[in-house]
């Protein structure tokens, strides 16, 4: 997948592949729905899938990487860290 292909570029990921964040998302759907956590800890596994599906967003329409309140690159090192970051570190987050 291209998109996939850009994302590891900007952020040096090599191994990255559709496979991979569709397992993780399977994962934090198995995780959200799973008895065994605690309603707390179910609720940080839906929020993980709302960052994916937020993160295929960006992917998909090219703002991946762009900050959302100044519209400059985010910095190749913040998205290593955080990859669903979406502000720069010089900006606040619009979360």
């Amino acid at each position: 997948m291209e998109i996939l292909g850009d994302i590891q570029d900007l952020i040096g990921v090599e191994t990255l592949t559709e496979d991979d964040l569709e397992e993780a998302e399977r994962q934090a759907l198995a995780n959200a729905q799973n008895p065994v956590f605690s309603v707390e800890e179910q609720a940080v596994w839906k929020n993980q899938l709302v960052r994916y599906a937020e993160l295929r967003r960006r992917l998909a329409d090219g703002t991946f990487g762009l900050c959302d309140v100044c519209h400059r690159p985010i910095s190749c090192a913040r998205l290593r860290a955080y990859p669903f970051a979406t502000t720069c570190v010089d900006c606040p987050p619009t979360e």
